[in-house]
């Protein structure tokens, strides 16, 4: 049985019809409005912000830390996909630093669940620190025995890179945002500029 192959015109052209009127003014009402929202201007760094530096990772975590209220914020370093260039800092750079819409889970977790989570290869986070082998939240060694809240990615408490958050907390909260609503709201709120950098801020 022989294979029969045709080229089919899938783009206008000579002989195509016109396209709907209506329906092209919608679309690019639409279209203006999308890069409109990605293009304004929310905030600035002086030096731009590496895909796998510190300065990126804490931003993102940093912010959807307060943002939520919590003590600590748990993301991944893989989720991390791109940079920002220096200058201006757009909705369009949260979301090429990390493009996924992955929704966002409050969980409660004993310090000693805590310090596992964070002792993950893949952890980056906000909210604690480890100085001399000990790890703190809010400048207080973490008690095993109690309780501290958090904030992670969604696909990281259904199981991604081994964290265990689902067998922690099998009653998470629901925040109703992805990762980037948090950060676009928390980077203009800073009204960061050329005089006062996000690199400043994050100090």
């Amino acid at each position: 049985m022989g294979l029969e192959t045709k080229v089919v015109q899938v783009v206008s052209g000579p002989g195509s019809p016109a396209p709907d009127p209506v329906l092209a003014a919608t679309v690019q009402a639409w279209v203006k409005k999308h890069d409109a929202a990605l293009g304004e201007k929310i905030g600035y760094t002086r030096s731009g912000l590496d895909a796998n530096g510190a300065a990126l990772h804490t931003w993102y975590t940093r912010a959807i830390r307060e943002k939520r209220n919590v003590d600590v914020c748990i993301l991944n370093k893989k989720g991390f996909r791109g940079g920002v260039a220096p200058g201006a800092i757009t909705p369009g750079s949260v979301y090429g630093a990390m493009p996924f819409d992955d929704s966002l889970l409050t969980v409660k977790l004993k310090g000693k669940d805590l310090i596992a989570a964070l002792e993950n290869p893949e952890a980056v986070y906000d909210g604690a620190a480890k100085k001399d082998g000990k790890w703190t939240v809010k400048g207080k060694p973490v008690d095993a025995a109690a309780s501290y809240s958090g904030v992670t990615f969604e696909y990281l408490y259904f199981g991604g890179d081994n964290f265990q958050f689902e067998r922690l907390d099998p009653d998470p909260g629901e925040t109703g945002e992805v990762a980037q609503t948090p950060v676009i709201e928390w980077t203009r709120e800073a009204q960061t500029s050329p005089e006062k950098p996000l690199e400043s801020v994050l100090r």
